[in-house]
C-alpha cells in the first residue's frame, strides 16, 4: 500500500478518507495500517452501497472502487450540507 501511494504521488493522513466496503476479516490489515497513518477510515456495508446506486451491470474491482469512491463522495457532501441537529 505505502509503495502504491508513493507510485500515486499522494500520502495518507489526517486529511484523507478513506472508504471501503467491509468484509470482515479481510479489511482488518488494512484498516490498521490506516488508522496508524490517522487516515480517516469510513467501512460501509455493501448492500448500503449497492442500494444508494441501484442496478447496475458490470461487475469487476475498478469499477467497484469507482462506484465507492463516488458513493462515498456524494454521500459525505450530503452530511455535510444537512442541517446539524442540535
Amino acid at each position: 500500500m505505502k509503495a502504491w501511494m508513493k507510485q500515486q504521488g499522494c500520502e495518507a493522513g489526517k486529511d484523507t478518507l478513506a472508504c471501503m466496503e467491509h468484509t470482515g476479516m479481510y479489511t482488518r490489515q488494512l484498516v490498521h495500517y490506516l488508522l496508524a497513518r490517522e487516515v480517516n477510515v469510513w467501512l460501509e456495508s455493501a448492500l448500503q452501497i449497492k442500494g444508494s446506486i441501484g442496478m447496475v451491470r458490470g461487475k469487476d474491482d475498478r469499477v467497484d472502487a469507482q462506484r465507492i469512491a463516488r458513493y462515498a463522495s456524494c454521500t459525505s457532501r450530503r452530511r455535510s450540507a444537512s442541517p446539524s441537529r442540535a
